[in-house]
């Protein structure tokens, strides 16, 4: 496992030796390009201040101008989604707060990819709440 830290951010995780990442201003990008079957994505907001923001709020402000059927749902430190588009589109959508970051990450498979790599997105993911949560 490799690890990964945003300069100038709290944003940190793990991921597997054999995934590329990838860095576009506030959003980095992780996939395995020999076998991969999506793409998973953090990106980065500031806010002014450290007060919290309402996670499922937020969250489903995003995921309503997308998707028309979903359920976001509240965990201790991360609001989630899972949604289909139009297209047969897995998405599913995390959101959390460290400090002034907002942290929100998406990951995307065609349908018939389906849970395929969701076992080490959620490691990824998880490993990124953990460690934000860990140093708030």
């Amino acid at each position: 496992m490799r690890y990964y830290k945003l300069d100038g951010t709290d944003l940190s995780f793990e991921y597997p030796d054999y995934w590329n990442v990838s860095k576009e201003e506030n959003v980095i990008s992780l996939f395995d390009s020999s076998n991969g079957v999506g793409a998973l994505q953090f990106s980065i907001y500031q806010k002014n201040d450290k007060e919290p923001i309402s996670l499922r709020e937020a969250l489903e402000e995003f995921v309503s101008m997308r998707h028309q059927h979903y359920e976001i749902v509240l965990m201790e430190k991360f609001a989630y989604c899972v949604c289909l588009d139009k297209k047969d589109t897995i998405w599913r959508y995390w959101l959390f707060q460290k400090s002034a970051n907002i942290i929100f990450a998406s990951y995307n498979c065609p349908f018939d990819d389906g849970g395929k790599e969701d076992a080490i997105i959620d490691k990824i993911v998880m490993h990124a709440i953990k460690e934000s949560v860990r140093t708030r």
